[in-house]
């Protein structure tokens, strides 16, 4: 302490130079470290709004996630449906065609029997 105090007497008795040189020193490293303490502010603020959105990311990929997880079950079962709706449309289908087929077969046995019967007169 008592180096400061002869430090600051000897100073005293100096020339306003060195004091103005000495004050602007220690004004200059004020806003250093002023500055340091803004900037260090600034970026845990930076570092928290990181933390937030990260967690808020990881949130809604999980909620995301629920919602294409359900789109795609609605989606496999309106599958299934069309499929077994198609299914029948095939069977519907096959069975309209085995019909016609055995009415075709109706048709030519009763015209082959209107052509073998006697004319009327």
């Amino acid at each position: 302490m008592e180096t400061v105090i002869k430090t600051a007497q000897d100073l005293s008795q100096q020339s306003d130079r060195y004091l103005f040189i000495i004050v602007i020193l220690i004004l200059g490293g004020g806003m250093l470290v002023g500055t340091r303490m803004v900037a260090r502010y600034f970026i845990q603020q930076h570092q928290e709004l990181v933390a937030d959105f990260r967690a808020e990311r990881n949130l809604n990929a999980d909620s995301l996630k629920e919602v294409n997880e359900g789109r795609i079950n609605t989606l496999k079962q309106f599958s299934l449906d069309r499929e077994k709706e198609h299914a029948e449309f095939v069977r519907c289908v096959d069975a309209s065609t085995s019909a016609i087929a055995e009415n075709s077969k109706v048709l030519a046995i009763v015209s082959q029997r209107i052509q073998d019967c006697p004319a009327r007169q």
